[in-house]
């Protein structure tokens, strides 16, 4: 079974070797932007996505969320026209370890948002989303895998995808902490060429 580190490291890799400007896109993805997390309980990412800048689908980087201390919850909630929709229109489902003993499974169909990690974290979460179907009348989708850590060397991870009954066009997203805020870590936004 490979290793959570070097998966998350060569997809990180791919993304850093495959970046280019918008006049020349020569490889699948395009920066956007970079978001810092601050002593909040979210990352504000909303208004990232416009109708003009050529994506449906949008390639995320964790890196290094940090909280003021241990965190049991990663949340991700998308915006539309800049507001955060916190209504029960998530679904998703998710796989995980916890650092011991075996693989455990969550599922949820009626969510007001998408749960992305939820063991406790005293080293930060680093990961991946892929953000599809983002235009108005598709229902906007997400794969995520997302890893963190706890006591002495021990790591944890979990996979999984979420859809929405929404169709509205999707412009954006915030990260939610289930306690305490954020302090430190980044998060960057890519969009992802049709060709």
């Amino acid at each position: 079974m490979p290793n959570i580190s070097d998966l998350l490291a060569t997809n990180t890799a791919n993304i850093a070797t495959n970046t280019t400007a918008a006049s020349n896109p020569s490889g699948p993805y395009k920066y956007i932007t970079k978001v810092a997390a601050a002593n909040s309980s979210t990352v504000d990412c909303s208004s990232v996505f416009t109708d003009s800048d050529g994506f449906s689908s949008y390639y995320i980087i964790l890196d290094n969320l940090t909280t003021a201390s241990s965190s049991d919850y990663l949340w991700m909630r998308f915006t539309v026209g800049g507001s955060v929709v916190g209504n029960s229109q998530y679904g998703w489902s998710q796989v995980r370890h916890e650092g011991t003993g075996s693989l455990a499974s969550n599922v949820e169909q009626s969510d007001t948002k998408w749960r992305l990690h939820n063991q406790t974290s005293t080293t930060g979460y680093t990961g991946t989303i892929e953000m599809g179907n983002t235009a108005s009348g598709l229902r906007t989708q997400v794969k995520f895998g997302v890893a963190s850590g706890s006591s002495s060397n021990r790591g944890n991870f979990a996979f999984g995808g979420g859809g929405t009954s929404n169709t509205s066009a999707v412009d954006g997203f915030h990260l939610i902490s289930s306690a305490p805020n954020f302090t430190s870590g980044t998060v960057r936004i890519y969009g992802v060429y049709d060709a």
